[in-house]
């Protein structure tokens, strides 16, 4: 008889002593066990704060609307960092008329809890500058030396927020304004890319006073996927889409660009070489292609649309012989706007000029859904480097949320330069758009409240402060 033996598991060792047969867990075992109880934890720990933070916001709802109620406007905060992420104009301009609201555009930047540098001062200018040249009561969130102003020097009421991250790491932190003040968050883009943990269970979005959900099928998302369960998610649409309600302002149309030919634009996505998260930017593949259709095209005006952090996400990659150089990016921009028929777009107010074109070019996932509204054909790019949050796919498709894929079956795909051409002459040359009809389908599938969001984000907000 065998005196001892050891056989080994997957998740367990045998210890067989004397015919006595003992099982002793592996130390992978016990480590995932570990860990499986510190996720535990933590969970629990996230929980009982996302409560607190919700009893805050009654309480503060209360002190607000007493307020309210001996003849005191709420003042209201749109924390901006970048004017095309704002997108809620409506709401801004519904509170402008209202007789309980103050409103005012905060504007900041990106400045990791201390004073800005060079390089970002001019854009924290030209953003400040932007709010007032269109005639928004603005606030500069630094003083004349950058150095970020604290929010409880104005003692605001009610903030809006559009990004549920950027304040994470900078001197303007979630955590705090969710405590501090009644937050409300309207996301800058569209749920397309599939992140069920970005989009509905951030902590940050969970404390926040009031989510306003942008579709509904990111309000069944809350619900459904929370971990929550939506407890402060509300659908009333999404209020950048009521731009699509008015008639086109001509004065946001570049004069360069406005002389009767076809617009179309080219708007590509920051994440080059970025497997951790969506990957999904073709711009290292199709730049030099993109520019020789300025030339091989002058009766078609094209309009270069990049990220904001495209070029910063240069900068990360500068080591990289294989991607462009930030020097090589600026000359790129420079020959797109000395070309006769081409046009860089930065920051601002970006749906007229969707209107306006005949065909948008991206692989950005945000766009695909804002653009769907304009009734015309997207070409669609790929990146055929697979990955989305860290792991391989094996269709492109896995990328996106349920939303996502059916809004990009109404587009047209792009695997490569020869598919691209090939799309280009059919949709905008030749004008063929065999999948107009989808689109509308999908289109009237997801088109509530376009028009007058902003007025039904308002009117909630009053009903609750003066009831």
């Amino acid at each position: 008889m065998t005196i001892i033996s050891i056989t080994k598991g997957k998740t367990h060792k045998i210890l067989n002593l004397f015919g006595i047969k003992i099982k002793i867990p592996s130390y992978s075992a016990r480590l995932q066990t570990m860990e499986r109880s510190i996720a535990s934890v933590r969970t629990q720990i996230a929980d009982k704060q996302v409560f607190h933070y919700q009893i805050i916001n009654r309480i503060k709802e209360q002190e607000l609307k007493e307020k309210i109620r001996h003849g005191k406007k709420a003042k209201v905060f749109f924390l901006i960092a970048q004017p095309s992420k704002f997108g809620m104009e409506s709401i801004y301009e519904e509170m402008l008329a209202s007789e309980i609201f103050e409103p005012y555009i905060y504007s900041v930047y990106y400045d990791k809890n201390d004073q800005l540098d060079v390089n970002l001062r001019r854009q924290c200018d030209d953003n400040f500058n932007y709010w007032k040249k269109r005639g928004y009561r603005v606030l500069n969130g630094y003083n004349e030396r950058y150095m970020p102003v604290p929010l409880y020097e104005y003692q605001p009421d009610i903030i809006f927020i559009s990004d549920p991250i950027m304040y994470g790491w900078s001197s303007f932190k979630n955590h705090i304004f969710n405590w501090h003040y009644l937050t409300c968050y309207v996301p800058y883009g569209l749920s397309i890319m599939e992140d069920v943990s970005y989009h509905f269970n951030l902590l940050s979005i969970n404390e926040m006073w009031k989510v306003f959900c942008q579709t509904r099928y990111d309000y069944e998302q809350f619900i459904n996927c929370s971990r929550h369960f939506g407890l402060n998610a509300v659908y009333y649409g999404y209020p950048e889409f009521d731009s699509y309600a008015r008639p086109i302002e001509e004065g946001n149309i570049p004069d360069k660009i406005n002389n009767g030919k076809p617009v179309v634009i080219y708007a590509p996505h920051w994440s080059i070489k970025d497997p951790t998260r969506n990957n999904i930017s073709t711009f290292h593949l199709y730049w030099k292609y993109f520019l020789s259709l300025l030339e091989k095209y002058p009766d078609i005006n094209f309009v270069f649309k990049p990220h904001p952090r495209l070029l910063p996400r240069l900068y990360d990659l500068i080591d990289d012989q294989t991607v462009m150089k930030p020097e090589a990016y600026h000359e790129y921009v420079r020959q797109w706007d000395e070309a006769p028929n081409g046009f860089v777009m930065g920051e601002g107010d970006y749906i007229d000029l969707f209107r306006k074109s005949v065909a948008l070019i991206t692989d950005c996932g945000s766009f695909i859904g804002e653009y769907l509204y304009t009734h015309n054909p997207c070409i669609y790019l790929v990146n055929p480097n697979l990955f989305h949050l860290g792991r391989a796919k094996k269709s492109f498709l896995e990328k996106y949320s349920l939303y996502g894929q059916e809004i990009l079956t109404t587009y047209y795909i792009c695997h490569s330069e020869e598919e691209i051409q090939k799309s280009f002459e059919d949709v905008v040359i030749k004008k063929i758009d065999n999948k107009k009809a989808l689109r509308e389908q999908v289109m009237e599938k997801y088109s509530e409240y376009i028009g007058s969001t902003g007025q039904r984000i308002v009117d909630h907000l009053t009903r609750v402060l003066t009831n």
